[in-house]
């Protein structure tokens, strides 16, 4: 009988629409949250919902990565649909926000698979030029999902139920299920398996403790934090996950197959690609989840339309990503990072002006520039990690690159949240302090007041918009110095260049 080959044209499908709707889940959800919470009576676990879905996720991303390079790559990424798939089943049936919460740990689990897997599935069947245009197109995923996202979650908690923007993933996975399936057949022999189960279960509780911290400091969501960071709990979890870590490296230093293979740092290369990926999530994805506050809350336009208002970043990184795979093999790598980043630093900076006077026209330009940086970025970072990695280790280093760069956004959204917070909390104080006849005002929630300002004089409410917006000033300053150390970082990576002509085994030999 004669081998069955790869269907290059449905795995890529199969893999776009798994990649949507794990994205489309995190934007999904933010939209229906304060329905779903006052349905379920559970406001205190508002950020859980959110901040759950992201540690599983983490914690899924490099063992399901690692899982692949040992086992049949589609049998994993077909066990992760499966997580995703039961974890919103249980969502949708949810009627106890504790419930909920559980479930949506399970979902995030099986996003931890089908992020880093649909990378490196696609790094099996495509050469490299090729591959660095189709992941430009799969990253910007990301982007239509946050603008997609608030159109549906408001449709469908508007005109149907909350419990659907869940069930709305059974379908879609379905359907991803059978194209992958079908299309995807694995072309190199499996190892002996050699699971590192100390590995998965130090770094399980590491990442676990130390993003906690973050979530009980932060003020995910846009809420107040429940904790400081002097408090014995957030030291505790910060001091043990910090400890977990560091024995987790230790582990997999000895362990015969590890999770995360530490030679893989050895290069200089794949050590730097990896802080860079870091700090780019750390100040690139923390900062956009807050760019619909500036246009509802300044602007008064609603979830939906502030949505469309992001259309040119998405435009602007599918724009850069298609033509990612031209420019990668014929620029210096090194160029083409810091060119990128700093475009992205201009793109925040251009946001730190922002005024209530600011035209769409301005805020579109600035959500363009960045998106620029993001469609170039995004797959050099994971097609240069593949490249210079052995064949072998693929699916870890892939793995690797996504969680550093999870890590960074779960980390960044709650860093940015808690300093938005702090200020503006500080501000109103001081105003108050100022001027007393703002007490009533400014005490209450300032976003709130922004939104529904009917009885609010326009004196206090021209106060409550410097508020906020001189606190968005500071995120954005905040985010534009963050993405500038990963510019430091990748002038030291080196002036090589990918060549097109070579298929993945021989670029990947030669680097070693």
């Amino acid at each position: 009988m004669k081998k069955r080959t790869t269907n290059k044209t449905l795995v890529t499908i199969g893999v776009m629409l798994g990649l949507l709707f794990a994205s489309l889940d995190q934007t999904i959800v933010s939209t229906a949250l304060p329905t779903i919470t006052s349905d379920l009576g559970g406001l205190a676990f508002y950020s859980w919902v959110i901040a759950v879905y992201m540690l599983t996720e983490s914690i899924g991303i490099p063992i399901f990565g690692k899982l692949s390079d040992i086992f049949d790559r589609k049998k994993i990424y077909m066990i992760g649909l499966g997580f995703f798939l039961v974890g919103s089943i249980l969502c949708g049936l949810a009627h106890d926000i504790i419930l909920l919460v559980i479930a949506r740990g399970i979902q995030g689990i099986g996003a931890g698979a089908l992020l880093p897997l649909a990378f490196t599935m696609i790094a099996d069947i495509y050469s490299v030029e090729q591959r660095a245009k189709i992941q430009g197109v799969l990253g910007s995923m990301f982007m239509i999902s946050s603008i997609l996202g608030p159109a549906i979650g408001g449709f469908l908690t508007e005109n149907l139920s909350w419990h659907w923007i869940f069930f709305i993933n059974i379908p879609i996975a379905l359907i991803a299920a059978a194209f992958i399936w079908v299309g995807y057949q694995e072309s190199s022999e499996t190892q002996q398996p050699s699971i590192d189960w100390w590995g998965a279960i130090t770094l399980t509780l590491g990442i676990l403790a130390t993003l906690l911290t973050t979530v009980l400091t932060g003020g995910e969501g846009g809420h107040s934090a429940s904790h400081t960071w002097g408090s014995p709990l957030v030291l505790t979890l910060l001091i043990g996950g910090l400890v977990l870590l560091a024995l987790f490296v230790w582990i997999e230093t000895k362990a015969k197959d590890p999770i995360l293979p530490m030679y893989l740092f050895k290069n200089r290369v794949t050590s730097i690609l990896s802080v860079v990926s870091f700090f780019m999530g750390l100040g690139m994805f923390g900062a956009i989840s807050f760019l619909p506050l500036y246009l509802q809350n300044v602007k008064q336009m609603s979830a939906t339309a502030s949505g469309y208002m992001l259309l040119p970043l998405m435009l602007g990184a599918m724009i850069a990503g298609i033509f990612g795979g031209f420019v990668l093999t014929r620029f210096k790598y090194r160029n083409l990072l810091v060119i990128s980043l700093l475009g992205m630093v201009g793109g925040f900076l251009m946001l730190s002006a922002l005024t209530s006077g600011t035209s769409l026209l301005y805020f579109g330009c600035c959500a363009g520039i960045i998106g620029l940086g993001m469609g170039v970025l995004m797959p050099a970072l994971t097609t240069l990690t593949q490249e210079l990695v052995p064949k072998k280790d693929i699916g870890a280093a892939t793995a690797s690159i996504n969680l550093f760069r999870s890590l960074g956004a779960t980390i960044g959204i709650s860093l940015l949240g808690g300093v938005l917070n702090s200020q503006v909390a500080d501000d109103a104080q001081s105003s108050i302090r100022q001027n007393p006849d703002l007490a009533g005002v400014l005490s209450q929630n300032i976003q709130d007041a922004l939104r529904n300002p009917e009885g609010i004089s326009q004196n206090a409410y021209n106060a409550l918009q410097t508020i906020f917006i001189d606190g968005l000033h500071t995120l954005f300053l905040l985010s534009a110095g963050l993405i500038a150390v990963a510019v430091i970082f990748a002038l030291f990576i080196g002036n090589g260049k990918l060549s097109s002509s070579k298929p993945l085994e021989e670029n990947t030999t030669s680097q070693h």
